[in-house]
C-alpha cells in the first residue's frame, strides 16, 4: 500500500508513538489521603515549605505541621533547638499524609512529637520526679489562658479521674502514664502525665466528663455513654448519698432529651471518701440526632464541665 503522499517519515512516526501512547495507560497518581509516609526527618527547605523524610523531598504547601498539644506550627520550627535536644524535630519521627504525582510528593498534613516515649510506671522518687529511676521533665506549659510558642507545650497532669493536679503531690508507689521523647541527655522530657492519685489543683468542688460518646443505629437502638468523677471541696469528704449529677445534652431533637436533664447518682470510688464516679448509658434511645454538646452539673456546685460530643 503506497505510503500517504502528505506523511514524510519522521511524521509516521510521529504519529505511531502518539498512537501507542494513548494505548497505554496513564501514569497512576496517589490522590490524598492515600500516601502516608513515617519516618525520621532529615531535614526542612530553607524556604520553609517543604521537608526531607528518608530522603524523600514532600512539599508542604501550609507551611505548619502538627504535634499532640498544638496545631499548626511553623515549619521552620523544627530546627529549633528543644529541652534535652538540641538538634530540635531534627532525626525524629514524623508522620505525613498527602498524595503524590511520580517524584512530586505532597503533603495535606504533618505530624511529629519527635519521638513517641512512653512509660507506664511506678513513681520512685517524688521531687524531682522520677517512673521507675528515670528521671522525667515537665516541658513547657501552655499558660491557662491563651497560646503557647512552645511546639509541644505540655499540658496539665491530671489524675485518672479527670482533675487537674499538682504532680508534686504524687507519692511514690503510684502508677502513672508519661508520654514525651528521651532527651540525649537520659531524661524523658513529657508533655503527658495521668496519675493514678494526686490532689486537685482546685480546692473547691469539681464535676469532670471522661467520656461522651454518641453513636446512631436506628430503630430505637442509638447508643448514648457519659461518664465522669466528681469530688467535694478539700478537706470535706463525701456526703451519703453522693448528690446526684445533672447531664443536659444541647443540639439534641429530642424534646425530651433537650428539655430535661438526665439525672445520674455518683458511686463512691475506690479512694474512699474523695471521689466518686457517674455512668450514664443507654443503647435503647431514639435521638433523631446527636446532641452537639453535653453539660454535666454536680449537685449545689457551681461548677461545670462541657464536652463536645465524640461520633
Amino acid at each position: 500500500m503506497p505510503r500517504h503522499p502528505a506523511l514524510g517519515a519522521s511524521a509516521c512516526a510521529t504519529v505511531l508513538a502518539a498512537l501507542a501512547a494513548a494505548a497505554s495507560p496513564a501514569r497512576a497518581q496517589v490522590p490524598p489521603p492515600d500516601l502516608v509516609i513515617e519516618g525520621p526527618i532529615d531535614g526542612i527547605a530553607e524556604d520553609g515549605k517543604a521537608i526531607h523524610v528518608m530522603g524523600i523531598r514532600i512539599r508542604v504547601d501550609s507551611g505548619t505541621f502538627d504535634t499532640p498539644t498544638r496545631l499548626g506550627v511553623p515549619l521552620a520550627d523544627m530546627t529549633k533547638s528543644l529541652p534535652g535536644r538540641p538538634s530540635g524535630f531534627l532525626h525524629g519521627t514524623a508522620i505525613v499524609t498527602g498524595g503524590s504525582n511520580g517524584r512530586d510528593v505532597y503533603a495535606t498534613n504533618v505530624f511529629s512529637d519527635v519521638n513517641e516515649n512512653v512509660i507506664v510506671g511506678e513513681v520512685t522518687q517524688k521531687d524531682p520526679l522520677e517512673v521507675n529511676g528515670l528521671p522525667v521533665v515537665q516541658l513547657p506549659q501552655k499558660p491557662a489562658a491563651g497560646t503557647s510558642d512552645f511546639p509541644i507545650p505540655s499540658s496539665q497532669p491530671r489524675n485518672i479521674f479527670g482533675f487537674d493536679i499538682n504532680p508534686s503531690t504524687i507519692d511514690e508507689g503510684t502508677l502513672v502514664s508519661i508520654e514525651g521523647y528521651l532527651g540525649t541527655d537520659g531524661r524523658l522530657y513529657w508533655h503527658t502525665l495521668e496519675a493514678d492519685a494526686g490532689r486537685p489543683l482546685n480546692l473547691k468542688a469539681e464535676v469532670s466528663i471522661l467520656r461522651a460518646q454518641c453513636r446512631r443505629n436506628g430503630n430505637g437502638k442509638d447508643e448514648l455513654e457519659v461518664r465522669g468523677a466528681v469530688h467535694p471541696a478539700s478537706g470535706r469528704t463525701l456526703t451519703s448519698p453522693v448528690p446526684n449529677v445533672e447531664i443536659y445534652l444541647q443540639g439534641a431533637t429530642s424534646p425530651i432529651l433537650r428539655a430535661t436533664p438526665v439525672i445520674v447518682a455518683p458511686a463512691p470510688a475506690t479512694i474512699a471518701g474523695f471521689y466518686a464516679e457517674y455512668t450514664a448509658r443507654s443503647n435503647k434511645l431514639t435521638l433523631g440526632r446527636c446532641p452537639q454538646t453535653i453539660t454535666v452539673k454536680w449537685g449545689g456546685d457551681t461548677d461545670a464541665q462541657v464536652a463536645t460530643v465524640a461520633p
